[in-house]
């Protein structure tokens, strides 16, 4: 009789011990930075309508050869802003730097016009590509973190790898739906 009331002891604390582990551990996970900013793409894809903002700090080497030595990083500034109504068909992105807009391209019913600064909009050759979903480039964030300068902002890496692979994988799945894009699109996925 005694072991059998250490036996259940034993039981009920081993799974008290996990319960709380895995409570601990699944608190840990969602408040991440990385599965905050997963949480917030899932509820902007599905409200269907949505703004977005990104300020790209790329640091770039090149390639490992002889004609690249000593030749030193490439530093990009930009920023990103658009909007997504998927019940209109409508995008809208804009492209910046330091010196301010350098591209401006907006996608209404599948008709893309793009624009430079001083210039009117023009109907571009791209009209069999797709309303991309910007968020796509999540795929690739890694070591994401808060932003000590703005709460509501994200800092984190970007595996340019795993956005190509999860790019691929998305044009692969519309292609077995009989829908195709323009070679750009696949070049992206390539690169």
């Amino acid at each position: 009789m005694r072991y059998r009331i250490y036996a259940l002891l034993s039981v009920a604390c081993v799974t008290l011990v996990s319960i709380i582990g895995y409570i601990g551990i699944n608190v840990a996970y969602n408040s991440s930075p990385l599965r905050r900013i997963q949480t917030a793409q899932e509820i902007a894809k599905l409200s269907g309508q949505y703004q977005f903002h990104s300020e790209i700090d790329q640091i770039s080497d090149y390639a490992p050869r002889i004609t690249n030595y000593a030749r030193p990083s490439r530093h990009d500034q930009l920023v990103i802003d658009g909007s997504i109504n998927e019940s209109l068909q409508t995008s809208t992105l804009t492209i910046g730097n330091a010196n301010g807009i350098m591209l401006e391209i907006r996608r209404e019913r599948g008709v893309t016009y793009a624009r430079q600064p001083g210039t009117g909009w023009q109907r571009t050759n791209s009209n069999n590509t797709a309303q991309v979903n910007t968020l796509s480039y999540l795929a690739g964030m890694t070591h994401a973190a808060v932003n000590p300068q703005t709460a509501n902002s994200y800092d984190f890496d970007f595996d340019g790898l795993a956005f190509t692979q999860h790019f691929a994988r998305l044009l692969n799945a519309d292609a077995a739906h009989g829908i195709n894009y323009n070679q750009e699109w696949y070049t992206i996925a390539n690169s």
